[in-house]
């Protein structure tokens, strides 16, 4: 076996594997690469594209094949086939049919060979029909929080992956140093007052490696939310409610460096990455806590400023990470909110009058952004409040999100 087809053979067994643990267990795309193979950009390309397609390649393959529930191994190496066909140019069309059908007997299922080979011959006369690329609940609500014409303009956006990574870069007093960065990056034209840039994704990993302390990969919106925020007064206490992995904190203590941080998570897993990446900042620091309850670790000192980036269902990502529109539903959405509407309740009591609170979200939902916060404020009674709210919509190079930044008058 030559070399290219022995490397066409290999990654369609690891991407079979790696989408059963996208599809069926629920990993990230790239945990379940790690999970199966040395990370690779052609792998992940394989995967997140079959991914980014699914609507369109899985009622492809269930129209040309009948299978049971336990070959679902042999769907998943056809759309992987599929897809290559139809929208990569990494090889021979022929080999790609060949190598999957040889990649039945890796599987185990050596019976289904001629029937792979048959069924994905028949693209090079019938290409797959392009069907709308989301879940038919996900894009009923797209189209309810923004229009059918927003929508349709997501899906294309949606369908290539993402060909940049949006950058903060500090020079932290090293001037040198981030001008070499600076050189291989761009200005972000959205966002120009936060000084954000973005660069090739070929280019990032190799500048976050020489540059550590000076880059920091987070999308310009968010950037842009933290630059939106009132200047503080010198000591100010400031609690990141759900802090992890910190770049929110990072961007305000960058900006506002005089203030004095507190940062919780009730993740422990995720309080390494917070601590390791507040490591640098002695005006902030880490603990583990569970914002919904504050009663078990607030000292009872009211913040200026409180940061509430909610766990939310993370649909102005899918850009950059198409396996949200399989993991999320309905069902999860609902409780999304009220844990959403929870953090606030929760959080709104420790805002000193005269302070504020910052509420974030990564999706693009009107049902956990405008809706949450007017559900809040409605309830609110005993103070006033002035709302100063701005969605943000993924256009190719920046996600998408929300924020509501409240100011407690009374």
């Amino acid at each position: 076996m030559s070399k290219p087809t022995d490397s066409i053979l290999k990654n369609y067994i690891n991407s079979v594997a790696t989408l059963n643990l996208v599809l069926d267990k629920g990993r990230h795309i790239d945990e379940a690469i790690r999970q199966v193979a040395a990370p690779g950009p052609h792998l992940r390309a394989i995967v997140s594209g079959v991914i980014r397609h699914l609507e369109t390649l899985a009622p492809w393959v269930k129209s040309k094949v009948k299978l049971k529930p336990k070959d679902k191994p042999l769907a998943y190496l056809m759309m992987c086939a599929a897809f290559q066909h139809q929208w990569m140019e990494n090889c021979k069309r022929s080999d790609l049919i060949y190598q999957a059908a040889e990649a039945t007997v890796k599987l185990n299922r050596a019976w289904a060979k001629g029937m792979v080979y048959a069924t994905l011959k028949q693209l090079n006369q019938a290409p797959v029909e392009r069907q709308r690329n989301l879940p038919t609940w996900l894009d009923e609500k797209i189209q309810q929080s923004h229009g059918k014409k927003q929508a349709d303009k997501l899906l294309h956006i949606w369908g290539t992956p993402p060909d940049t990574c949006c950058l903060r870069i500090t020079t932290d007093g090293n001037e040198n140093q981030g001008a070499d960065i600076v050189k291989e990056s761009e200005p972000c034209q959205t966002y120009r007052e936060t000084g954000a840039r973005h660069a090739p994704l070929s280019n990032v990993t190799a500048m976050c490696t020489l540059a550590p302390n000076h880059l920091y990969i987070q999308d310009c919106i968010h950037q842009d939310i933290i630059a939106r925020l009132p200047t503080l007064p010198e000591k100010a206490m400031v609690l990141d409610a759900c802090a992890a992995p910190g770049g929110k904190s990072t961007a305000l203590l960058n900006r506002q460096p005089n203030i004095r941080l507190l940062a919780t998570d009730n993740k422990n897993k995720r309080m390494r990455r917070l601590q390791d990446n507040l490591a640098n900042y002695p005006q902030a620091r880490c603990q583990q806590a569970d914002a919904c309850h504050p009663e078990q670790w607030w000292d009872k000192q009211p913040f200026d400023l409180i940061l509430c980036d909610a766990p939310c269902s993370g649909t102005g990502t899918l850009h950059k990470n198409p396996e949200v529109k399989v993991h999320q539903s309905p069902d999860n959405i609902k409780a999304l909110c009220k844990q959403q509407l929870q953090l606030l309740q929760a959080l709104w009591p420790l805002v000193k009058i005269g302070g504020y609170l910052l509420y974030s979200t990564c999706s693009i939902l009107d049902e956990e952004n405008q809706q949450i916060i007017t559900s809040f404020t409605n309830n609110i009674h005993t103070t006033q409040i002035q709302t100063i709210e701005k969605y943000y919509l993924p256009d190719g190079i920046h996600g998408g999100g929300y924020c509501a930044l409240m100011h407690k008058l009374s």
